[in-house]
């Protein structure tokens, strides 16, 4: 026997999707589906600390800023997402001042705040665990101090066919 379909599941249900959108667009991120592609402008800020190589999916963090085509510029988690055969992101892309017109896709499952992203894990000998907050590296002008620990970030992600080819070259 079928249970009826009641009228505060389907409020409650709405509600989750209302509230979850709109953390995105609180962010400042504009409505791109999730895992599609957009061309943007964007200038790196800041570099997280890579982890080391693996044979597998490898992936690298900055902090940058994007220009949408129609004006706004907001600030974002962008991560880099190569195999252990592609070439490193060349270091004149995100070490140069100038905005580069990339090819990013939105990817939600990523999305942390400036906090998270450049926070460190430290254990000691004794297995105690601490955070610093020295987890990225600031590209150019950027100061680490800049965004509040709470910004909420939107993530996006390149990869190598993302890059210009005067980069790979």
């Amino acid at each position: 026997m079928r249970k009826p379909f009641h009228l505060f599941t389907f409020i409650s249900l709405v509600m989750i999707l209302v509230v979850s959108s709109d953390a995105a667009v609180k962010s400042g991120a504009p409505r791109i589906k999730n895992n599609h592609f957009a061309k943007v402008k964007v200038r790196f800020l800041a570099r997280r600390h890579p982890l080391p190589r693996t044979s597998f999916e490898n992936e690298e963090a900055f902090l940058a800023s994007i220009q949408w085509p129609h004006g706004d510029e907001i600030k974002v988690k962008l991560v880099y997402s190569f195999q252990d055969y592609d070439p490193e992101i060349p270091t004149g892309l995100f070490q140069s001042e100038d905005a580069q017109l990339l090819k990013v896709q939105r990817l939600r499952s990523c999305d942390s705040t400036y906090g998270a992203m450049i926070s460190v894990y430290h254990s000691d000998a004794n297995g105690k665990l601490s955070i610093t907050r020295d987890g990225v590296s600031a590209l150019g002008s950027f100061s680490r101090d800049e965004l509040a620990d709470s910004t909420p970030l939107a993530c996006y992600r390149i990869t190598p066919d993302s890059i210009p080819k005067r980069f790979r070259e």
